[in-house]
């Protein structure tokens, strides 16, 4: 199958690196106790912020109930400067479309 430059471009311009802010303390005062305590402990103040994140997903997906299930591999970017994630779908279910 022939690569798709297209998508590929579009993948690669979602994957951004990392910008000029970093981690205030003060920035996650307003979150929940849990949340606030959570990034408080793993990011020290002055770390640099990420502006994108790639999530790689695989598991078995059935798409009836009771129905056979397909194995599926996914690759999602959530960009934080962007108001919705980015998802190119990798292509049906079980299909090797979309891999690299």
């Amino acid at each position: 199958m022939p690569a798709d430059h297209s998508l590929d471009a579009l993948w690669q311009s979602l994957r951004l690196p990392p910008g000029g802010e970093t981690f205030d303390p003060a920035s996650v005062q307003d979150l929940p106790a849990p949340a606030r305590r959570y990034f408080q402990h793993t990011l020290a103040p002055g770390t640099p912020l990420a502006r994108s994140v790639v999530l790689t997903m695989h598991g078995r997906i059935g798409l009836r109930p009771g129905g056979v299930k397909s194995p599926f591999t996914a690759r999602q970017i959530l960009p934080s400067v962007s108001p919705r994630p980015s998802f190119p779908a990798p292509g049906p279910a079980g299909s090797r479309a979309g891999k690299k």
